[in-house]
């Protein structure tokens, strides 16, 4: 009698579809993972943009004269800037960048840069706050 069994090599079938299941489950978490870096990185690009703005507004208040930043009475804030327009293209819509200014004494104002921008379903938002002296800067 001859011997039946053949010493075939190769995978089975059941082997086959454990290998596709891990690798398709690997598949998965990673394509997740990736979209979830994408993500991230999309919103520290404009987390830096909005900051950036906020910063360079305030820094040019910072370097204005103390008689040329308008306020109102003291102790109010009135808005004394509104440079949305000014804003990268970037940022998402709904944005807006305004500032702020208070006399909180007859030499010594307030100056708040406030940029609001659209995160995917959040709202976001930079302020810059800064005391300026009738003599110069102050934090």
């Amino acid at each position: 009698m001859k011997n039946c069994h053949k010493n075939e090599s190769g995978f089975t079938i059941v082997e086959l579809l454990i290998t596709l299941t891990i690798l398709a489950t690997a598949y998965i978490s990673f394509n997740s993972l990736f979209v979830s870096v994408l993500r991230i990185s999309d919103r520290s690009s404009e987390f830096v943009l909005a900051n950036s703005s906020t910063a360079q507004k305030m820094q040019a208040y910072e370097n204005t004269n103390f008689d040329n930043i308008g306020t109102g009475g003291v102790l109010e804030e009135v808005e004394i800037e509104d440079f949305e327009s000014d804003l990268p293209s970037e940022l998402n819509e709904p944005r807006s960048a305004k500032v702020y200014a208070t006399m909180l004494s007859p030499t010594l104002k307030r100056v708040r840069v406030t940029v609001m921008y659209q995160d995917f379903s959040d709202g976001e938002e930079v302020t810059y706050v800064s005391l300026i002296h009738e003599s110069g800067l102050g934090r």
